[in-house]
C-alpha cells in the first residue's frame, strides 16, 4: 500500500511538472 501511494504521489507530481512545462491549464 505504501509503494502504491508513493507511485500515485510521484505520478501526480510528474503530471504537474508536465502541465507547468507544457503550459496547458488542464
Amino acid at each position: 500500500e505504501e509503494i502504491h501511494e508513493l507511485l500515485l504521489s510521484f505520478a501526480e507530481a510528474g503530471a504537474n511538472v508536465v502541465r507547468l512545462k507544457g503550459g496547458d491549464p488542464l
